[in-house]
């Protein structure tokens, strides 16, 4: 049984033998890198949204604060000019 096997190693084909298993292991593996690229891009983007949810409320709290210290300003000027006149 052990003369088969090794006569069946050394048949026809027998020199490709290794090209199954080196491509399995080279589909798994692509597979794997592409499967972390995906995971990695979603959590980049992830993070760009956040970061942007971020900026977008700190600018709009700005916002609010200029508007206040405007009409603020507006407002002490209409007050000053009755005093004025």
């Amino acid at each position: 049984m052990g003369s088969r096997l090794a006569a069946g190693l050394r048949g026809p084909g027998a020199r490709g033998a290794w090209l199954t298993p080196l491509a399995v292991g080279l589909l798994l593996a692509g597979a794997w890198v592409f499967g972390e690229y995906v995971r990695a891009r979603r959590a980049y983007i992830a993070e760009f949204e956040r970061r942007v949810a971020l900026a977008e409320s700190e600018r709009l709290a700005l916002a609010r604060v200029a508007v206040a210290e405007e009409r603020a300003r507006i407002a002490r000027e209409i007050h000053d000019v009755p005093r004025t006149a």
